[in-house]
C-alpha cells in the first residue's frame, strides 16, 4: 500500500525518530527513581543521602550515591556494547565516534567528578556545546532526528543549571519536603532521565552498527 524506500522503512521502525518513544523512555524512568526512594523512605532510610554524591558525604551511609551509581552502571552497559560493536566493525564515522566519545567523557567525570571545583562551570559549558554540536551533527549526517538524543541532552542541561541554584538546607517543609530536597530530587530526576534516555539511544546505535555488519 505504501511504497516506502529502505531507508525511510528504517527512519519509520527506529525508535529512536519517535518522540513518543522519547517520553516513555522519560517516564518508565522517573517512575523507577520515584519507587527506588519510596521504597528506602518505608524502610525508614533518608532517600536525601541517595541523592548525592558519596564523596561529597564525610562519613556515607550505606547508600549514599546509589542513584548516580546506578545511572553510570544503566549508561555504562549500552556505551560498552557501542564501543564492542564499532572496533568490532572496524570503521565509523565521525557521528558514531562523537557519539560514543561524549558519553564516555560523561561517564569517566561522574565517576572521577572531574568537574567538581572552580573549573565546573567550563566543564558544564564544554559539554553543552559539546552537546548542540552532536545533535546538529545528527541531523545533518544521518538526515534524520533522534529525539531520544535531544530528549536526553534537555534533561541533561536542565539538570546542570539547577544544579547552580543555591538553596540553604533545611528551611520549611511542604508536604515533608524542603525546598533543598525538592532542588536536589529535580536535579537526580532530569539526570536520571537524561542517562536513562541517552542509554536508550546508544543501544539503538549499537544495533545499527551490528545489523550494519551482517
Amino acid at each position: 500500500m505504501w511504497n516506502l524506500s529502505g531507508a525511510e522503512r528504517q527512519t519509520e521502525s527506529d525508535p529512536r525518530s519517535s518522540p513518543a518513544f522519547a517520553c516513555l523512555i522519560a517516564a518508565v524512568s522517573l517512575a523507577a527513581l520515584v519507587g527506588i526512594l519510596l521504597v528506602a523512605d518505608s524502610y525508614g532510610y533518608d532517600w536525601r543521602a541517595m541523592l548525592r554524591d558519596r564523596a561529597a558525604i564525610e562519613n556515607p551511609p550505606p547508600l549514599a550515591g546509589l542513584i548516580s551509581n546506578i545511572g553510570i552502571v544503566m549508561l555504562g552497559i549500552p556505551l560498552v556494547l557501542l564501543w564492542i560493536a564499532l572496533l568490532k566493525s572496524g570503521t565509523w564515522s565521525k557521528l558514531e565516534l562523537a557519539t560514543v566519545a561524549l558519553p564516555t567523557l560523561i561517564v569517566a567525570d561522574d565517576l572521577a567528578m572531574l568537574h567538581e571545583g572552580r573549573g565546573e562551570m567550563l566543564f558544564y559549558a564544554g559539554y553543552a556545546a559539546a552537546g548542540v554540536w552532536l545533535a546538529g551533527l545528527q541531523v545533518l549526517r544521518s538526515r534524520k532526528q533522534s529525539w531520544l538524543l535531544l530528549s536526553a541532552f534537555a534533561c541533561l542541561g536542565a539538570a546542570m543549571f539547577s544544579d547552580f541554584i543555591r538553596i540553604p538546607k533545611g528551611g520549611q517543609d511542604f508536604m515533608g519536603l524542603t525546598a533543598w530536597g525538592a532542588r536536589a530530587f529535580a536535579e537526580d530526576a532530569l539526570k536520571f532521565m537524561g542517562y536513562a534516555l541517552l542509554a536508550a539511544h546508544l543501544y539503538c546505535c549499537a544495533k545499527e552498527v551490528l545489523q550494519r555488519g551482517e
